[in-house]
């Protein structure tokens, strides 16, 4: 055992890529499990989705079902913008894609690299 542990002492400052590359590999996961195990409770593929979901329940928070009326919105503060845009969805896409090199923050503080890494959702 303790050839093991020596070896991998060595191993970890001769060749660190070596490491780095078995944690990379082993984060990997290619999607649902087909099991899953927490505490004493297993469940199996058809059951993960809603087990995790009531694991995670106390710290999730739904999102909000109500309708949204648009009716009472006030939109003088925005009177100054143009009032009939036309945008294709290349307009925008060619937008998102400028975005790639850009670390600024656009004028409603959303960083540019989250909104370039978002351009194909």
């Amino acid at each position: 055992m303790f050839y093991k542990i020596k070896n991998t002492q060595i191993s970890l400052t001769s060749n660190p890529t070596k490491f780095w590359n078995y944690i990379r590999n082993k984060g990997k996961c290619l999607g649902i499990p087909e099991e899953m195990h927490i505490e004493n409770t297993h469940v199996s593929d058809p059951q993960i989705s809603a087990f995790f979901a009531s694991y995670f329940s106390s710290v999730y928070k739904a999102p909000n079902t109500k309708p949204i009326y648009l009716d009472n919105l006030s939109i003088n503060q925005y009177s100054h913008l143009p009032s009939k845009v036309s945008l294709s969805l290349d307009d925008i896409s060619e937008g998102l894609n400028s975005l790639s090199k850009s670390d600024s923050k656009v004028p409603d503080g959303i960083a540019a690299p989250l909104l370039f890494q978002c351009r194909e959702a």
